[in-house]
């Protein structure tokens, strides 16, 4: 009982880490843009069930920044 205790304490505490990254791209992505981001990427080329997530906006602002997608944003998500 002690170990699966443990257990999930970590994994909650690694789940509220994780989110904290997240609200802190977005706070930071907040500023530099003076809004949220769009719930998809904007592409008037595409309906917006095959556009891009909200998140290939704000990834370069989670996290360390070390990663950075290579990602056509004119293609449909599929």
């Amino acid at each position: 009982p002690a170990t699966l205790r443990s257990r999930t304490a970590a994994r909650e505490a690694h789940c509220v880490n994780n989110l904290r990254v997240l609200a802190q791209g977005l706070r930071m992505y907040d500023m530099c843009h003076l809004g949220f981001p769009y719930g998809t990427v904007v592409n008037p080329r595409l309906p917006p069930e095959q556009r891009l997530s909200w998140y290939v906006d704000v990834w370069s602002y989670v996290g360390d920044g070390q990663v950075h997608l290579n990602i056509d944003r004119d293609a449909p998500w599929d």
